[in-house]
């Protein structure tokens, strides 16, 4: 169990790192380019493990049926997932849409493990996910874009959506889209830029901000139905042969993806060494390594306990972003990080 929970609480570190990394190539590679590359990347780790702990012949041990079930939890978390996830840092920053997945997936796992794999629930449970909804409210409401840029005008909300699976964002949040021309009443919003402001609709906030808050949203929803499916059905198998059917799947799916749509930067053969480099830590380490110990958490302590040690990854991403990608913490991102991760340890 210790080993569990250990190599949890490790998987939630690098996985910080590694969306670290991501957000660092946000503004120089298009969103279906970074998760295509970072799931190539991941390929020859999970190769090179399985070779070295003599565990190839296990590959020949997973059933039809469960064969399926892997590529099918892999097309829904890591797949299409873990693309949305790009595009909601993208919208949001690193540090917001970080929390706000994270606590969700964490909140949603808890909740699908003990309907669906009868998983311990207590009292506990009850007030640590008021806690954990109470740190995501915070986090997503009052950490946001600045009053006076509250108003953006409608018709810039169409710059956001599936554009993002094809265009990295330049300055200031737009895509390479001509935008028009400047007003001071209607200044293009910032998104790195968190003061507290209050709001008194939601409406108010600008449409790409409310795009960000639904992928994140959906992107808890995702991961946290995919860890359960994955407890379910790779408990009986070895760690790293899941990992190899899996993460190839994975990486041909976003291949294909990113070479069919005309401007990402696989199909244009644009992207930078500095952003390869990028995005090769990001996939051996986030993807490949993050998997490998998150699969064996889930084996030794339960897909619940598992979310709730992952969880603590905002605390690992806050600083990150704050160091290295220079993204403001605002007290009520503070605060609200601060309540959900309380909530996150009652769920423990």
């Amino acid at each position: 169990m210790i080993l569990g929970i250990g190599l949890a609480i490790a998987s939630a570190a690098i996985w910080a790192l590694s969306s670290t990394l991501l957000a660092s190539q946000i503004k120089r590679v298009d969103t279906i380019t970074i998760s295509a590359l970072r799931a190539f990347w991941a390929v020859p780790f999970f190769a090179v493990v399985l070779v070295a702990s003599g565990a190839t012949d296990k590959v020949t041990e997973i059933t039809v049926s469960d064969f399926v079930q892997i590529l099918g939890q892999g097309l829904v978390g890591p797949t299409i997932g873990d693309t949305l996830y790009v595009a909601a840092i993208a919208m949001l920053g690193m540090t917001r849409a970080f929390t706000l997945t994270t606590a969700l997936f964490t909140l949603l796992a808890y909740v699908w493990s003990a309907i669906f794999l009868g998983e311990s629930v207590s009292w506990q449970v009850g007030l640590g996910s008021v806690l954990v909804i109470a740190g995501v409210y915070l986090v997503a409401v009052y950490g946001r874009p600045n009053k006076t840029q509250a108003c953006e005008p409608r018709a810039a909300g169409r710059r956001w959506g599936l554009s993002m699976l094809r265009r990295p964002p330049i300055a200031g949040g737009s895509s390479r889209r001509a935008d028009p021309p400047e007003s001071r009443t209607t200044p293009e919003p910032e998104f790195h830029s968190v003061r507290a402001v209050r709001l008194p609709l939601c409406g108010s906030l600008p449409a790409s901000f409310r795009m960000g808050l639904v992928l994140a949203l959906v992107v808890g929803v995702m991961w946290s139905a995919s860890s359960v499916w994955l407890r379910d059905i790779s408990a009986d198998y070895d760690a790293s042969a899941v990992g190899m059917v899996r993460v190839p799947m994975i990486a041909a799916i976003l291949l294909f993806a990113a070479w069919i749509i005309r401007d990402s930067g696989v199909r244009r053969w644009n992207v930078s060494l500095r952003s390869h480099v990028a995005l090769a830590l990001s996939g051996i380490f986030g993807t490949g390594l993050t998997t490998l110990f998150f699969i064996i958490a889930l084996q030794r302590i339960g897909a619940g306990q598992t979310a709730v040690l992952f969880a603590t990854s905002p605390l690992f991403a806050l600083p990150m972003g704050y160091l290295f990608l220079h993204e403001q913490i605002t007290i009520w991102v503070a605060v609200g990080t601060g309540i959900a991760v309380v909530g996150i340890v009652l769920l423990a």
